[in-house]
């Protein structure tokens, strides 16, 4: 009987633990994209010896889809170029009544919108494309998909996962731009490489973005 009443509060105090954790990891987090974006990291220096501070950092900003099902969306940012990898959608949580799909959080891409150079898209499943047209409409830019996937649009388009009854509204978008291996895309300073990797979808694409500040390049995939 002792046991059966003990349990619960340990029970309890480690979860108190995990949820503290969680909110010291998640206000360090919040503290250092405000550092990122406010610049108050401007003139400092570098706190490693023999470094120098990068002139044109990039930056890798993920909006969505990082411990999580669907919303993936990352920004590249180099210059006054971004480029955004996926456009998905995801599903409502328990305590999201009256919702049937969630987007990110754009208000990034809202504030930066002019420096918004091309929408790639790794493959062609929902929680990687869903919210395109959406963000397609706001910004105008062109959006790019490898060649099979847009394929399977046309031709199999219950393969995208589209036909489950929340997102059966959905309309499949019509790529601007359908991407072949080795195709090589350049938005502003940013030069992006294509590469085929057909199994998770038989047009799935992997991109390998390069810059340079004219004395050495830098590839990240």
């Amino acid at each position: 009987a002792k046991k059966g009443k003990t349990a619960p509060k340990a029970k309890n105090e480690k979860a108190k633990s995990e949820k503290n954790e969680l909110v010291d990891t998640m206000q360090h987090m919040q503290k250092a994209v405000h550092n990122l974006f406010s610049g108050e990291n401007k003139g400092k220096k570098n706190h490693r010896k023999g470094k120098k501070q990068v002139k044109n950092p990039v930056r890798i900003i993920p909006l969505g889809g990082l411990n999580e099902i669907g919303k993936n969306m990352t920004v590249i940012e180099y210059n006054d170029d971004m480029v955004v990898i996926d456009c998905g959608l995801g599903f409502p949580e328990d305590d999201m009544p009256g919702i049937d799909l969630v987007i990110q959080d754009i208000t990034y891409l809202e504030a930066n919108k002019d420096r918004l150079r091309g929408i790639l898209l790794t493959h062609g499943h929902f929680d990687h494309f869903g919210a395109t047209d959406l963000i397609k409409n706001l910004y105008g830019e062109k959006t790019y998909l490898g060649i099979e996937d847009a394929r399977m649009f046309r031709e199999r388009p219950q393969l995208a996962m589209i036909q489950d009854s929340r997102e059966a509204w959905l309309e499949i978008f019509t790529p601007d731009v359908e991407v072949k291996d080795g195709d090589v895309f350049t938005f502003g300073s940013t030069t992006v490489r294509a590469m085929a990797a057909p199994g998770h979808s038989q047009g799935a694409t992997h991109y390998f973005i390069s810059v340079s500040d004219g004395k050495q390049d830098l590839i990240a995939g």
